[in-house]
C-alpha cells in the first residue's frame, strides 16, 4: 500500500495541530515499557521519558537476545534511571537492588518477602468458599494503610495492588487531590492464560498459565498451585501439564528441567510436550 501524496500530507498537518495547537484530554498516561533486545529500552525512551517509573520484576525472557541475565538487568535499569520524579523498584532480586543507589529520584522500593520493602503487607484473612476465592490484607506505607479485600490469589498480585494504592496517593499528591478513602475493594476479571481458573469436568479446576510464560512465573505458580491445593482441596489429583518456554538460551535445558523438578515430589500426573 501506498499512501496518496495528498493523505500524507494531510496527516502530517493533523499531527502538527494537534501536537502544538489543541490542549490534551488526558492528565496521566500510562505506558508499558520493554524490550527484548539491547537497546529497545533507550529507543523508547527517546520517545517518552517517564515522570514515575516502576521496575517490576527481572527474568530470563527473551534471553536468548542477550548475553545474559546481567545485560537484562542493565537494559532495564535506564527506566528508572531515567525517571524525572518518582521510582519503584522491586528490591527482592539483587541485580535490581544493585541499581538502587545509582537512583537520583525519590525511590519506593517493594518485595514479596523482604524486610527492605518500603510497602508492607500483612494478609488478614483468606476465604475460598462455592469456589469463590476471598483474600483479606492490610498494606501499609509511610504513615499510610490501606484495608483491600481481593480475590487475587498469588502474593506477587496482591503486592502489585498494594503498590497500585500507593502509586495513587503520589498521583494524587502531585494533582492536588486529597484522599480520604483507604478501603479498596480490588475485584479483578482473569485474564486468559495469566493464572486463569477455569471450572473443568467433573468438578474440577483447571488452572491456565500459559500466556507469556516465565522461568520465575512458572515457578511461582506452581508453589501457589500446590500450596493452594494442600490446604483447600487436599482430596484432588495434582496433574501439571507443561510445554516448552522459547527464547531462554543456553538455560534453556536446566530451567525446563528445573521446574520439573519442582513438581516431581508433589504432583500425582506430570504431562510434558515440547522439545525441551
Amino acid at each position: 500500500y501506498t499512501p496518496h501524496f495528498l493523505s500524507t500530507v494531510y496527516t502530517l498537518w493533523l499531527a502538527l495541530y494537534r501536537a502544538y495547537c489543541t490542549q490534551p484530554d488526558y492528565d496521566i498516561i500510562v505506558l508499558e515499557y520493554g524490550s527484548d533486545h539491547p537497546g529497545e529500552m533507550q529507543d523508547m525512551l527517546d520517545i517518552v521519558i517517564p515522570d514515575i517509573a516502576v521496575w517490576t520484576w527481572l527474568d530470563y525472557v527473551h534471553i536468548s537476545q542477550f548475553d545474559g541475565i546481567q545485560q537484562i538487568a542493565s537494559e532495564k535499569a535506564k527506566l528508572v534511571l531515567s525517571a524525572k520524579k518518582m521510582a519503584f523498584v522491586a528490591c527482592d532480586h539483587p541485580l535490581c537492588e544493585s541499581y538502587i543507589d545509582d537512583i537520583d529520584v525519590d525511590l519506593v522500593r517493594f518485595a514479596i518477602d523482604s524486610k527492605k520493602s518500603d510497602i508492607q503487607i500483612a494478609i488478614q484473612d483468606v476465604m475460598f468458599q462455592d469456589r469463590i476465592y476471598q483474600t483479606s490484607l492490610c498494606a501499609r506505607y509511610a504513615d499510610t494503610s490501606y484495608s483491600i479485600q481481593s480475590n487475587l490469589i498469588l502474593k506477587h498480585d496482591l503486592i502489585y495492588a498494594s503498590l497500585a494504592c500507593v502509586m495513587s496517593d503520589v498521583l494524587a499528591y502531585h494533582h492536588h487531590i486529597h484522599v480520604e478513602q483507604t478501603d479498596l475493594n480490588v475485584i479483578c476479571d482473569q485474564q486468559w492464560g495469566r493464572f486463569t481458573w477455569l471450572q473443568g469436568i467433573h468438578d474440577s479446576i483447571l488452572v491456565d498459565s500459559t500466556y507469556n510464560a516465565s522461568p520465575e512465573s512458572m515457578k511461582t505458580i506452581i508453589q501457589q498451585t500446590l500450596n493452594f491445593a494442600q490446604e483447600y482441596l487436599p482430596h484432588y489429583r495434582k496433574i501439571c501439564v507443561l510445554w516448552q518456554m522459547n527464547e531462554l538460551g543456553s538455560q534453556t535445558q536446566a530451567i525446563h528441567t528445573s521446574l520439573v523438578d519442582t513438581w516431581l515430589p508433589k504432583a500425582d500426573y506430570i504431562i510434558l510436550y515440547g522439545e525441551h
